[in-house]
């Protein structure tokens, strides 16, 4: 390859009708430049292919990186999407369980209340039929002691004393007589009497 040196530095033999040396200088020293500027030319365009060429590799580079990138993020974000189905999947079997758990003891509880309600009414139901015998136990001992009526025959006698047990009248006794304090009035206590309910 003719360098722009190897142009100018260029000697010819003279011979007789040959070229006139000015014109062939000024072409040589014409050609010289060209090929320098050429050359220059062709290592810049050199040094610039070099340049692209990194700069080709550098984006192959961040290519594969990128590409690697948005890989991991597909995997990252299949994994969290899996996470969440599980997460959501676990939260709502304990709300389910929490939810049977509520509904069982609800179930628990109110059984016990009904149990109680029952007990309760039979203490009520008891209490009542306790009282209601006391109640005719005083009747009966208020009656021994006003004494049978001679004139009635013993019928009319229970009768009384049934219509007693119904009407629960006060009953009053001189102080002198047969019926102690506590017995000379009793109150009608038909009224206090509880329902079953």
């Amino acid at each position: 390859m003719v360098t722009a040196n190897d142009i100018r530095g260029i000697k010819f033999n003279r011979t007789m009708g040959g070229y006139r040396k000015e014109e062939v200088d000024d072409f040589l020293d014409i050609c010289a430049d060209t090929v320098e500027e050429l050359t220059k030319q062709a290592e810049e365009n050199t040094r610039k292919m070099q340049v692209l060429a990194e700069t080709i590799v550098d984006y192959r580079n961040q290519e594969d990186s990128i590409r690697s990138a948005l890989i991991g993020a597909q995997r990252m974000s299949e994994s969290v999407i899996a996470d969440a189905k599980k997460q959501a999947e676990d939260i709502l079997a304990a709300a389910q369980e929490e939810a049977a758990n509520m509904h069982e003891k609800a179930l628990a509880d109110t059984a016990a209340e009904q149990k109680e309600l029952a007990r309760v009414k039979q203490e009520v139901a008891d209490f009542k039929a306790r009282l209601m015998s006391i109640y005719r136990e005083h009747l009966t001992m208020i009656g021994v002691l006003e004494g049978p009526d001679a004139s009635q025959p013993a019928t009319e006698e229970k009768e009384v004393t049934t219509a007693k047990e119904e009407e629960a009248p006060a009953v009053q006794q001189p102080v002198e007589e047969k019926a102690p304090s506590a017995y000379r009035e009793v109150p009608d206590i038909s009224a206090f009497a509880l329902d079953d309910e």
